[in-house]
């Protein structure tokens, strides 16, 4: 009976304060909550992610962060975010993971799936090809057969191979080839810490813990990058296991996604912190 009285003077107060409750005994669990855990991507931050920028880090520290991929110099690092993803074609749309998808967007690139004479070109079945959608030649370092010497040709990256995202390894790789290249790639993006232990320690940037708290402190998503050659035949490269090929890399930057904070979450939070709620 005290109880029921106590819910009913409850029901009242919280009416007065344009506070209706559909389920009454719910007001007494409410009454004792000295803490609330939110979910925090579609609940409190929007739903999908947006690219903040990109920071390089081949070097003794990390570069100036760049917030257009698309202006990067050729090299790994674009290359990396042009072909470390799972994205595929469904009825001409390109889908995926909305990571994958934000990253490989912000660097405008074309990805075809097509059987088309683009096959032949690699020497082998390739599933998946990407390009930059300008017309643009092969880099000078990159070694050529004499039958390729034209420098028209243009710059293309085959996938060949992936090997999926794990939660439990927190990393993707893929293997790849560029068009007319003397080596395989091997392409790799996954959680900072996990990645740093699968580099050599002469391509971290001394300055990689700092940064990449700075930038967790401020709620931003960060993966990293990195990449090795493999100097294998095409046979040896498919029979590869993962554990071999996931090491020994070279680090290559950081990938900064953003997941913005809906209008309502920061006046909810300053709401529940009056109320004396963590």
């Amino acid at each position: 009976v005290a109880m029921t009285v106590g819910i009913v003077f409850a029901q009242r107060r919280l009416k007065s304060e344009e506070i209706f409750c559909i389920s009454p005994n719910t007001i007494n669990v409410s009454g004792v909550i000295n803490v609330i855990c939110f979910d925090k991507t579609g609940t409190l931050t929007e739903d999908g992610l947006d690219l903040w920028g990109v920071v390089p880090g081949g070097g003794t520290y990390f570069e100036p962060p760049e917030p257009d991929p698309s202006k990067l110099s050729r090299g790994a690092l674009l290359d990396a975010m042009a072909t470390c993803h799972s994205l595929t074609r469904i009825e001409g749309q390109l889908a995926g993971d909305p990571l994958d998808l934000k990253m490989f967007q912000a660097i405008n690139w074309e990805f075809t799936e097509e059987v088309t004479e683009d096959y032949n070109k690699f020497g082998m079945a390739v599933p998946t090809i990407v390009r930059p959608k300008k017309p643009d030649l092969i880099p000078n370092n990159t070694s050529l057969s004499f039958d390729d010497m034209d420098r028209n040709l243009p710059y293309e990256i085959g996938i060949l191979r992936q090997f999926p995202f794990s939660s439990s390894l927190q990393r993707m790789s893929v293997i790849g080839r560029v068009l007319s290249g003397e080596h395989f790639n091997l392409y790799l993006k996954g959680s900072p810490e996990i990645v740093e232990n699968l580099c050599r320690p002469d391509t971290m940037p001394l300055d990689f813990h700092k940064v990449l708290l700075t930038y967790t402190r401020e709620g931003y998503r960060v993966l990293a990058l990195a990449w090795r050659p493999l100097r294998l035949s095409y046979v040896k490269m498919q029979r590869l296991q993962r554990e071999q090929a996931e090491r020994n890399l070279q680090f290559l930057g950081l990938l900064v996604m953003e997941n913005r904070l809906k209008e309502e979450t920061t006046p909810v939070i300053n709401m529940l912190r009056n109320a004396n709620i963590r």
